[in-house]
Formats: structure tokens, C-alpha cells, sequence
């Protein structure tokens, strides 16, 4: 095939390029300096129409998002009410040797609710708190097992003691002094379980490096999630204390997602399946881009993108833009107010702009229809 100068599918246009770099920090976003402010959660605003609008009737633009920079300070409460993971129970094999309170363990037959009510069960809460390290998890749930006061029926209450994180096998040993009224009776953690007080699932089997045994009363006993055995001779008195089975980990947030509703336009998740009503499909989710938490909490992380992989064409107007971050689940971390945030990047535009020849084409087209 010849090439005709003269088609119109060869007309030339101009290109322009232009870059625009920006820099944001929570302190730029309007609820800063308010006791409410949530550096993982914040709102900017540019007002500047000049950068802000994505294309105009006069000209085709392309306008994509480059990050450049991520900066966070990892300082939140690893272990809060809010990621669910500050309280364990500590149970009796029998299911009814143990008290606190004054309310006695009923936790002797599933099948009958005249000897199983969960609500009986001796729950431990931890303080809310940011723990940079095993030691400090460790003293402090020392300190809540003690604060508990839970009992032996008939007999002392439990004095915890020896409780202790390991530095070498990177675990919590767990240990207690007081001996039984009667018999070796074994006690087990409880820490993956649903609350009957306020109906809240609870995890702690990450800070506490419990996976799962075999527990529950006698005759009643099945896999527990999270539960780790406690054997009356290991345990009590002289014995050496018992060592969760895996890594006692307190990064609760392992990864972040960057999210920004106003721009983010790209990334989808399937949720669900056929059994849920209205999840199946892709849903669209309002994330910038993803990435592993390889800073230990309590300190800064520094990330910068390797490549372009984590651009982001804008198809709309950006003049508000709002900055969230959050865990994996979609919950926003609950930055401690002192934390900062600085995000850096830069916009570039691509404006295709029509040739002269193009521009006389259009007024004629125009022209001629104006004479009517």
C-alpha cells in the first residue's frame, strides 16, 4: 500500500510533555493539629486548576501519577482493642477449676448449656500499647495475668510467675507458681475465640505465638485454634515453663496498602463467591499500590518503587485528595497522633495537541455548517 500524505489518518499532532512534582505530609491535611488526627488518614487540598484538571476541550491529555516516596513512622498500638488481639482466656481441661471473681469456669459439656456458658470463662486483658520488643509483650502480659486474679476452686489464686519472652526461641514461656487444692489438673490458652460479652472475635495467636492443640473438657476435647496446652508438671512449681510453639510476632500490620478514592482507579479484588449475594464479582477497591512492612514497629519505613509498576493514570479531576492507610483487611491503622506521613511523587501529562492542518479541517467543517 502506497502512503498518502494527504489521508487523514496521517496527520501529525504535537506532543507536549510536561512533569509536575508534589509533596504531601499528613500535616498538609485539614484535621491536622486536632486530637482526632490520624496520620493514616488524612484529606489535602491543592487548588490549583492549572495542574489539578486532567484534560480540557482543546486538547487530549494523558496524566499519570508517579510515586516517588512513602514515608511512615510505624508507631501505632500493635496489640489494641481496635486489631482485636489484647485479651486471652486461660481455661481448665475438667472446664470447672478455675474461678475469678467470684464466678466459677462452667465449661464442663458443650452439648448442655446448664454446664457451658462462655461467659465464665477467666478472660486476660492486655493494655492497649505500642511493644517495640518480646520483652516488653512479655512484662506486660505477665502483668495482666496476675491483674486477672484468677483462682483455683477451693484453693489460692495463681500467682504467675517466670512468664517470660525468650530471646532465643523468640517465644513467651509460660509459667505459674501456685499449686492445685487437688490432683495435676492442666490448664490451656485460649486465644483465638468470639467474646460473649460483646460478641467481638479475638486473636492474639500472632503476639502470643500460639497455632492450635488439642483442648476442651474431658470427652469434649477437639482441635482449638489458637490453644496451647499448659502441663501441670511443666508449668507449675519446678518445671521449666512452656514455650509457645511459634514466633511470638508483633507487627500486626505486615503489609500496607496506599489507598486515594479521588485517583485510584486500577485496582480490583475479588471478594467472596457464589454463596455470598453480590461478592462474587471483581469489586473495584481504591488503592494506589501495596507493599510489605520491612521496618520493625515502632520505627520509620522508607520505601521508594523500583520501577513503574505503581503508576496511576488520572481520569479525573485530583484537586482533593485523600490519603488513606491501611492493613491488608481494609482497616485503617490507627497511626498514634505524633506520627508523620510524607508522600512524594509527581505527575506527568501528555497533551496531544491537533496539527494546523487538523485545526483548518475543524473550521471548515464548521464553517460549512454555520452557512445554513
Amino acid at each position: 500500500m502506497s502512503y498518502n500524505e494527504n489521508e487523514g489518518r496521517h496527520s501529525a499532532q504535537s506532543v507536549k510533555m510536561t512533569k509536575h512534582f508534589i509533596g504531601v505530609s499528613d500535616s498538609d491535611g485539614d484535621s491536622f493539629g486536632t486530637e482526632a488526627h490520624n496520620p493514616g488518614n488524612f484529606s489535602v487540598q491543592f487548588l490549583n486548576p492549572n495542574i489539578c484538571n486532567v484534560s480540557s476541550p482543546s486538547s487530549a491529555t494523558k496524566t499519570v501519577l508517579h510515586p516517588i516516596s512513602l514515608g511512615i513512622d510505624l508507631t501505632y498500638n500493635n496489640v489494641s482493642e481496635y486489631f482485636r488481639n489484647n485479651r486471652f482466656r486461660v481455661r481448665s481441661k475438667a472446664g470447672n477449676l478455675l474461678s475469678k471473681g467470684g464466678v466459677v469456669e462452667n465449661g464442663t459439656d458443650p452439648a448442655a448449656p446448664a454446664t457451658y456458658n462462655p461467659a465464665t470463662f477467666p478472660e486476660v486483658k492486655l493494655n492497649d500499647g505500642l511493644y517495640r520488643t518480646g520483652d516488653e509483650l512479655a512484662t506486660e502480659i505477665l502483668r495482666a495475668l496476675n491483674a486477672a486474679a484468677i483462682s483455683w476452686v477451693g484453693g489460692a489464686q495463681i500467682v504467675w510467675t517466670g512468664t517470660e519472652f525468650d530471646a532465643t526461641k523468640k517465644t513467651i514461656k509460660f509459667h505459674y507458681a501456685t499449686a492445685a487444692p487437688a490432683a495435676t489438673p492442666e490448664l490451656w490458652i485460649d486465644s483465638v475465640y468470639q467474646s460473649t460479652i460483646n460478641n467481638v472475635s479475638y486473636d492474639s495467636s500472632r503476639i502470643l505465638g500460639t497455632t492450635g492443640a488439642i483442648a476442651g473438657a474431658n470427652g469434649w476435647a477437639t482441635y482449638t485454634d489458637g490453644a496451647l496446652i499448659l502441663p501441670y508438671a511443666s508449668a507449675q512449681g519446678a518445671g521449666a515453663g512452656v514455650f509457645s510453639p511459634a514466633f511470638v510476632d508483633i507487627q500486626t500490620v505486615d503489609i500496607i496498602q496506599l489507598r486515594c478514592p479521588e485517583v485510584a482507579k486500577r485496582y480490583f479484588r475479588k471478594q467472596g463467591n457464589n454463596a455470598v449475594s453480590g461478592r462474587n464479582p471483581l469489586s473495584f477497591v481504591p488503592i494506589l499500590f501495596e507493599i510489605v512492612v520491612d521496618a520493625p514497629v515502632g520505627s520509620t519505613l522508607y520505601w521508594s518503587p523500583p520501577d513503574d509498576r505503581y503508576s496511576q493514570e488520572i481520569s479525573s479531576d485530583f484537586s482533593t485528595m485523600t490519603f488513606q492507610i491501611t492493613d491488608k483487611f481494609g482497616n485503617i491503622v490507627p497511626f498514634n497522633n505524633n506520627a508523620e506521613t510524607n508522600f512524594q511523587f509527581y505527575v506527568e501529562r501528555e497533551i496531544h495537541i491537533s496539527s494546523n492542518a487538523e485545526r483548518i479541517k475543524a473550521m471548515s467543517e464548521y464553517n460549512k455548517f454555520k452557512s445554513f
